[in-house]
């Protein structure tokens, strides 16, 4: 074998290691052993997808499950770039001829409850530094609520608002946060329903 056939297939390896989470020690004791890397992994996590795949079907409702080189062979053949929403639209044989606008972004959904449980804030050592307050809306509005700035500072202004039991609002954007904003300024877009939308 030639020098260059030699590098390649060990370049082959490491990329097989790095892809199965080997530390190069490992894969050092393999080749000097004179056997190929074990594919115990790989076998693993295709009986893993095959049992579910069986458990599901086993339930009566359509189930369609595909491996990651058709998906992969779906999505280049219709020509569409990489992504996570994009593979799952053209997973298995329906996404051979699935139609989508790569344009288009998936709507992102965040869960942010409605609040805390703990009535006291605590200092470093532990002990309360104050309580909150039974209230849980000031003038209408409460934290989380999607408001739209009318005037002041933030006119124009849309996000997220918390609230503090005084006219002295936060609002919160993706990529910024405007302090001291007065109720009076806001108007509610949507009310709190415990998610963020982006």
């Amino acid at each position: 074998m030639s020098g260059w056939g030699r590098c390649r297939r060990i370049g082959i390896l490491v990329k097989f290691a790095i892809s199965l989470n080997w530390s190069l020690d490992t894969l050092a004791e393999a080749v000097q052993a004179g056997q190929r890397p074990s594919l115990k992994d790989t076998a693993a996590i295709n009986a893993t997808r095959n049992t579910l795949a069986e458990r599901m079907q086993a339930t009566g409702l359509p189930v369609e499950y595909g491996t990651c080189g058709q998906t992969k062979y779906n999505r280049t053949q219709l020509g569409y770039p990489k992504g996570h929403w994009i593979d799952a639209a053209c997973l298995g044989a329906s996404g051979e001829v699935v139609r989508l606008n790569p344009e288009q972004r998936p709507l992102t959904i965040k869960a942010t409850g409605h609040g805390k449980r703990q009535h006291a804030r605590l200092n470093r050592f532990g002990f309360p530094r104050g309580h909150k307050p039974q209230a849980r809306s000031y003038r209408g509005f409460r934290t989380g609520d999607q408001v739209k700035a009318v005037a002041g500072k933030a006119k124009g202004c849309a996000g997220r608002a918390s609230i503090r039991f005084r006219p002295c609002f936060v609002l919160q954007q993706a990529i910024n946060r405007i302090d001291g904003i007065h109720p009076r300024d806001l108007i509610v877009q949507q009310r709190s329903d415990g998610y963020t939308y982006v």
